[in-house]
């Protein structure tokens, strides 16, 4: 009888429950209905005419609707959004997938596999690009160069083409296994290698293994009439071309939620199991940068999934944007708590999902705060120096720099941002009360200094976008 009526409340304010238990502790009604109207509140402040948001436990879902498809249409549980760069998720999974059916090994030398791959490595001797690094965005591509961009006809979606079309990306710019630098390549050869392996399309593939079991049957890379029906804004679905295993994807958060589910139940969904949970360990476990392999700190970049911390705890997840599309999922194996957001831009072009987060965890972890210990100069003042950009998403990305002081106890980025030791080893929160480097992100940067196998000192952004920067001798002002 409870049930019922929480049932019939939430039917009220525009919030669908699908659960087989409800968790008392999790799904308190009049918590809900307070998150529910700050979430419509920021969704109106900044001018977003849809969006969903689902929140997630091992045996719960609730799904929200906010807004219009367009005027006079509501946001439905089926309406769909282009979610982008959240795309790339299933280009790790489906590798994973074939390493289970012994068809390739993470070890894998790239090249051997691929030798038609016009792949540049100055350290293909010692260091060559295997198949974990390519996962990980480790291999040491690059993003882009904008003088190098060649204008690819935005119907081709055969990949070894695409691939071909730009041949500068294969160049290496830094040891394979050390840095890792967000780019779209990397999942556009690794579906290539699925279908080169599997001997099926790679949209086969994942529609296969993953969008059938986990009942995701209006997930699409394609616009298909039922995209094109569904699909929210007035642009409708946008074709990206080649690069669309790396951003292709149109689902909504009913049907993606699936995975998340699947995920947290370390790959079992609805009792049947997905891919194995060795499989689950080896997608959320960094082990392409020099943090992760020189301690046992697990953030960082991983499987085409990446780390967020709030208030200490951790979330593995993706974001995507393309405009006007904004996404991120987000989810944790310790406290079993999923979020998925989906949405259009706003008029102000603020990325919205950030603020969403935030709103989210909040409501899970209210009176949590962030672990930490202060720096002080004289325990970390060997690590004061200036420091150079060493993975740049781009050829022509400036390299820029940062200096680290310690003066009077205190630790400092560019004499602006504290940094505060967290609970773990040389982990560090950068934080200032005015301008937070964090742009909006739900909590504070962080980053960790290690040495090289040279012995020069990196500091090593561990969250997204994962910068890299090594220890160069100050110049003189004077």
């Amino acid at each position: 009888m409870i049930k019922n009526i929480i049932l019939l409340l939430f039917f009220l304010i525009g919030v669908n429950i699908y659960s087989q238990t409800i968790n008392d502790a999790k799904t308190d009604l009049q918590d809900l209905i307070t998150l529910n109207q700050k979430l419509e509140t920021l969704r109106q402040n900044n001018n977003v005419s849809a969006m969903q948001v689902a929140l997630i436990l091992t045996d719960t879902t609730v799904f929200w609707n906010f807004g219009e498809i367009k005027p006079g249409v509501p946001v439905t549980d089926s309406t769909m959004f282009h979610v982008a760069s959240i795309s790339k998720t299933f280009a790790g999974l489906s590798m994973l997938k074939l390493v289970e059916q012994g068809k390739v090994s993470l070890e894998d030398n790239l090249k051997e596999l691929a030798p038609e791959l016009s792949i540049r490595n100055p350290w293909r001797k010692t260091h060559p690009v295997k198949v974990t690094h390519l996962l990980q965005a480790g291999a040491g591509f690059v993003g882009f160069h904008p003088d190098l961009e060649k204008i690819v006809d935005s119907v081709i979606i055969d990949l070894n083409s695409y691939i071909e079309s730009q041949p500068y990306r294969l160049d290496v710019q830094w040891r394979p296994g050390e840095y890792t630098s967000y780019h779209n390549f990397g999942p556009v050869i690794t579906a290539y290698l699925v279908e080169k392996i599997s001997g099926q399309k790679y949209a086969d593939f994942v529609d296969q293994y993953f969008f059938q079991p986990l009942e995701m049957k209006h997930s699409s890379f394609f616009e298909t009439a039922t995209v094109k029906r569904r699909i929210a804004g007035e642009e409708g679905y946008r074709n990206i071309g080649g690069a669309w295993p790396s951003g292709g994807l149109v689902t909504s958060a009913k049907e993606f939620q699936a995975l998340i589910q699947m995920l947290l139940n370390q790959g079992i969904y609805k009792e049947k199991r997905i891919i194995t949970s060795k499989s689950i360990r080896l997608f959320e476990t960094p082990s392409s940068t020099l943090a992760s392999r020189k301690s046992d700190i697990s953030l960082g970049h991983a499987i085409n999934n990446w780390t967020t911390t709030f208030r200490g705890f951790d979330y593995r997840g993706h974001g995507g944007n393309i405009s006007p599309y904004q996404a991120y999922y987000l989810y944790s194996p310790t406290t079993n708590i999923g979020l998925v957001f989906m949405g259009m831009r706003g008029s102000n072009n603020e990325a919205l999902h950030y603020p969403v987060i935030e709103a989210v965890l909040d409501y899970f972890h209210p009176n949590e705060k962030f672990p930490v210990k202060y720096a002080t100069g004289k325990d970390y003042d060997s690590l004061a120096g200036c420091y150079v950009l060493e993975n740049p998403g781009s050829l022509k990305q400036d390299l820029f720099q940062a200096r680290i002081t310690a003066v009077n106890g205190i630790m400092m980025m560019d004499e602006e941002w504290n940094l505060e030791l967290t609970a773990r080893p040389n982990v560090f929160r950068i934080r200032n009360e005015k301008e937070n480097p964090k742009k909006g992100r739900p909590d504070d940067m962080l980053v960790m200094f290690i040495h090289n196998d040279e012995g020069e000192l990196i500091m090593q952004n561990l969250d997204h976008r994962h910068e890299a920067l090594v220890r160069i001798p100050c110049i003189s002002e004077n």
